[in-house]
């Protein structure tokens, strides 16, 4: 009974592997023989990215991963994280790694991840100092000693920026983090090591990159049908509705590639059609009727599944004000077909309600075809 029990879990766990969504994002290596190849990159965390790249080239069906042994570099596209190999001394370890470049120079600087954040300075003379971050914190009562503590180990540090003592005294006080060790550096290559040439710096904007990696015009075009209720359980009247859009579909492949965010701005032209509440002026077969031009600021989001799949499902809802005196809630399933290396084609149908603020209400169903560049 165990044995099998075993044979069940490691099955499952099988699966669970085989069918582990990745985190593609477009972007290359580059060969030991210098080479660059195309392709697409699966985003790991930062500590994995120091280990591997797992690599898929355009036109192959199958990942591979690349130890630092086996390429020079590889870097995600739109000028996003840049990894190279290099061999550096981790906790008194010789290692290969790959280490992300920062910033290139007469004094280079580059950052590795493990349990910790590491800055590599090499200068052109090959001299090496790293920095660990050990999370300085100015209103901390251990402040004055975490400065000392620096101070001890800047030995090195000074033989690396010898040109200038200033920039070593900064990096006592200053927070070893990425953005403001880039700006330091690049600061004093440009004042004492012009002879090397122009810095080049590859340090990219981490916060923005992580939120809007990846920014596309959305335009929707689509049919409502439905029932407007006027909550006094007498004007009821049936509706349809012609309905354009425009707007952004923003997704971030650091977060989340299977998940985006919507902005909106739609425009419809509400057609209403009743019958009036039988009285002394009107017959149970009176209509009416009432049309009006509707604008529509919605925020929402889609989550699409079966990331391996070139045409893929979707979900997606969002909140909406119309007029600034009506608001929506609206939810719905769809298909996304891949048309192109980044244009998309999206079929969808759902739910959508509008209320008022004060009474009555819109119930209706939607058909939609967006067009995502």
């Amino acid at each position: 009974m165990k044995r099998k029990v075993l044979v069940v879990l490691l099955m499952l766990w099988q699966t669970m592997v085989a069918t582990a969504q990745r985190n593609p994002v477009e972007g290359y290596i580059i060969t030991l023989s210098n080479d660059t190849v195309m392709g697409t990159i699966d985003y790991l965390t930062d500590v994995e990215n120091c280990r591997a790249c797992v690599f898929k080239a355009l036109g192959e069906s199958t990942f591979k991963t690349y130890g630092p042994d086996e390429i020079r570099a590889y870097r995600f596209a739109d000028n996003g994280v840049y990894y190279v190999s290099r061999d550096l001394m981790v906790h008194g370890e010789d290692i290969k790694a790959f280490v992300e470049f920062l910033l290139q120079g007469g004094v280079s600087l580059y950052h590795y991840t493990d349990k910790h954040d590491h800055y590599l300075f090499v200068n052109e003379q090959g001299k090496m100092s790293e920095l660990i971050d050990d999370h300085l914190d100015s209103h901390s009562m251990d402040y004055p000693n975490k400065v000392r503590a620096r101070r001890g180990r800047m030995a090195d540090m000074q033989a690396v920026l010898y040109k200038d003592k200033k920039t070593v005294e900064q990096l006592l006080t200053l927070p070893y983090e990425s953005r403001p060790l880039t700006a330091l550096v690049r600061r004093y290559d440009e004042r004492f090591c012009t002879e090397e040439g122009d810095c080049v710096q590859f340090q990219y904007d981490r916060k923005r990159s992580r939120l809007y990696s990846s920014r596309r015009l959305r335009f929707e075009a689509g049919y409502v049908l439905g029932v407007y209720d006027g909550g006094d359980g007498r004007n009821k009247a049936h509706m349809e509705m012609p309905r354009v859009g425009i707007g952004l579909e923003v997704r971030s492949a650091r977060i989340d590639p299977n998940l985006s965010l919507l902005y909106m701005l739609s425009f419809s032209y509400l057609n209403l059609r009743g019958h009036f509440s039988p009285d002394r002026y009107h017959d149970p077969d009176d209509e009416w009727h009432d049309k009006a031009p509707l604008i529509e600021l919605s925020v929402g989001g889609a989550y699409r599944f079966c990331p391996q799949w070139r045409h893929r499902p979707y979900v997606h809802g969002a909140v909406s004000l119309v007029d600034l005196t009506i608001f929506g809630l609206q939810a719905g399933v769809g298909y996304d077909f891949a048309i192109g290396s980044k244009q998309h084609l999206q079929l969808s149908a759902g739910g959508h309600v509008m209320k008022t603020f004060s009474s009555g209400g819109l119930y209706f169903t939607t058909l939609n075809l967006a067009f995502v560049l």
